[in-house]
């Protein structure tokens, strides 16, 4: 019977276990968020280890930004933003450098790899910016695209695409007017030490839901939903306030009546 060492038995065990949790891309810095102050400059480096000859030769790794970040026509992403790669014998590894970020980079930035795998993983950046004017601000939230209004379908789930630019940020939302057959209604709304304390976020049978990387969705609404809203964040005495109208298209019900055939 041959004998294996105690140093070697735990040294295969050490190995076993760090293959098994070790990851085929990972990203640096890790996490699945991280903030980020405007005006410095973002680096994100993913590392993709090779699983086959195949990989070797063919793998590359891609990178996904936010679509604003992206999209945005009237933006300077080709002078704010580098690539590089770099390809050896067991791994690939890419990184990009974001140059002096602003509120409106928020979002979520990944990596993936093109191999027969389709190894990906992806990093939600939340870039914060309390510069304020009187308690003002205008860079707590950030909505990609920013509409001034925002048309629903009757029944049908609406995006308003407020988001927070902390995690720590406290978002609400008010309603300032209803528009109805009469015209506009203004709501009564109360401040208590600068803050408004109507919140329809809060009420226990709110239809409006918030989840920070997408922004708010109004389900379910209605006629009567239809109004100008407020999307408030507030975080450490700074309060930034965005407004959009919402109208909603009723749900026309077609009627079908059925005619006997005239006979022949």
């Amino acid at each position: 019977m041959t004998k294996i060492s105690v140093k070697t038995v735990l040294l295969y065990i050490l190995l076993g276990a760090s293959q098994s949790a070790s990851k085929w891309l990972p990203m640096i810095p890790d996490g699945s968020h991280q903030v980020i102050t405007a005006g410095a400059n973002l680096v994100l480096t993913c590392i993709y280890q090779y699983r086959d000859e195949y990989d070797a030769n063919f793998s590359n790794i891609w990178w996904t930004l936010p679509d604003y970040v992206e999209k945005n026509t009237i933006g300077d992403l080709h002078t704010r933003l580098s690539k590089t790669f770099y390809r050896n014998e067991t791994h690939s590894t890419s990184t990009i450098v974001l140059l002096r970020v602003r509120h409106t980079d928020t979002g979520f930035y990944g990596c993936e790899q093109n191999s027969w795998n389709k190894k990906k993983i992806q990093q939600y950046v939340y870039v914060y910016n309390d510069n304020s004017f009187d308690s003002k601000s205008s860079y707590l939230t950030f909505m990609d695209p920013y509409e001034a209004a925002y048309l629903a379908q009757q029944g049908v789930s609406l995006h308003v695409p407020c988001k927070p630019t902390h995690p720590n940020l406290n978002i609400s939302v008010i309603r300032t007017s209803q528009l109805t057959a009469n015209g506009i209604v203004s709501t009564d709304l109360k401040k208590e030490s600068g803050k408004y304390q109507e919140d329809l976020l809060s009420e226990l049978d709110s239809n409006w839901l918030l989840k920070a990387e997408r922004g708010l969705t109004l389900t379910n609404p209605k006629v009567g939903d239809a109004g100008k809203y407020g999307c408030i964040g507030t975080m450490n005495n700074i309060t930034d306030e965005k407004y959009f109208d919402i109208y909603v298209k009723e749900l026309v019900k077609w009627k079908i009546r059925w005619k006997e055939p005239t006979p022949l």
